[in-house]
């Protein structure tokens, strides 16, 4: 029997709205809530950020990253993270990942084990499935989100 996703039709086309074909790909999206452990290195703090968690690819450069698009208000994306190598992508628990962000730890939450499953595999293998691998760059432009979190806008 398929699985079914947590995500529904509506939201798929939600997403495919706010993260266009002709600039990205999307290997996989689900529902996610995003936490820092900041201001206190060791404790997670909400970050007031959930919706749809997709990891793409940019198809210009061969870069990856995490967008959370908005399922609930017309905000389309709002976080994104841009993956730079070496990336360390951790599942501390089957519904819990982190990683290293710019300022602190980030966590991820997901509402499904099964795709948390898949976004761990799909992180952990996106050198293989592209046949290209994220590029450094300098750093662009910064935009603080609440708690300190802040994010690769670009």
């Amino acid at each position: 029997m398929p699985t079914l996703s947590t995500i529904s039709s509506d939201d798929k086309s939600r997403i495919k709205t706010s993260i266009p074909s002709s600039n990205s790909k999307i290997l996989t999206a689900t529902l996610a809530r995003v936490y820092c452990a900041h201001p206190d290195p060791n404790s997670w703090a909400y970050a007031g950020l959930q919706g749809a968690l997709a990891l793409t690819m940019d198809k210009n450069s061969g870069g990856f990253g995490f967008k959370l698009v908005d399922l609930l208000g017309t905000r389309g994306v709002i976080w994104e993270h841009e993956i730079w190598e070496p990336f360390e992508y951790h599942m501390d628990r089957p519904f819990f990942h982190s990683f290293a962000g710019d300022e602190c730890m980030i966590g991820l939450v997901f509402a499904d084990e099964s795709e948390a499953r898949t976004m761990y595999k799909k992180v952990t293998s996106r050198k293989q499935s592209s046949g290209m691998s994220s590029r450094i760059r300098p750093c662009c432009a910064r935009t603080s989100l609440t708690h300190g979190l802040s994010s690769q806008i670009g």
